[in-house]
């Protein structure tokens, strides 16, 4: 099974802002961790080996991101890009289109370490908390674990890279001045998969500092 994750996205404008004054306050690190991992998960018990591929979900990120500046477009009023390392892990069913004859589900785990620039678009007038929504893209090393309905019950492994993009909707909270709560949603098409569309919840928790 090879699986390659690329991302959709129709985040597009024509109206570039000035940048906003420096605010000294702003928090250009973060590290977070995604406290409902297993939402992404999926499995498919019909599959023989299924029980053999790890189930163990999990995402964390390390964060850099720039000052918000001025971004007047529609309902958007600030933008700000960030590059953001994340370590992540999960299990997932899929059916692979490459395959021929009926047979071709199976089950799989995805281990890996992702290095992604990313833009996000903020509806707030001021600072980074709110509904936004935003695009993000890299590349991400893998170690691709899988056992299919065609192909026996002990698992196969590869390690390999993949480009890696997606859009994302979210609601940031700051709970605390160097503690948020990030609800959201990613949304990413899968040329492998149960896609071709993959929508992922998150519920992220993150310090600033």
């Amino acid at each position: 099974m090879k699986k390659l994750v690329w991302g959709t996205t129709l985040l597009m404008a024509c109206v570039a802002g000035a940048q906003a004054a420096e605010n000294e306050e702003f928090k250009h690190f973060s590290i977070s961790v995604n406290v409902v991992p297993t939402l992404q998960n999926s499995t498919d018990t019909s599959v023989p080996g299924e029980n053999k591929i790890n189930d163990t979900a999990f995402q964390y990120q390390f964060n850099y991101i720039n000052q918000p500046t001025e971004y007047k477009a529609g309902p958007v009023n600030q933008k700000l890009d960030y590059v953001s390392v994340r370590k992540f892990a999960y299990k997932h069913a899929y059916t692979d289109p490459e395959s021929s004859g009926t047979a071709a589900d199976g089950v799989g785990s995805i281990d890996g370490v992702a290095l992604l620039y990313g833009q996000r678009y903020l509806l707030a007038e001021q600072g980074y908390q709110g509904f936004g929504l935003g695009w993000y893209a890299g590349y991400a090393l893998i170690t691709d674990t899988w056992v299919q309905k065609c192909c026996g019950a002990n698992p196969t492994e590869e390690k390999r890279g993949i480009p890696v993009a997606a859009a994302e909707l979210f609601y940031k909270w700051d709970v605390l001045p160097n503690l948020y709560i990030e609800p959201g949603v990613t949304i990413a098409y899968e040329s492998k998969g149960t896609g071709p569309v993959n929508t992922i919840p998150a519920l992220i928790v993150g310090g600033a500092f």
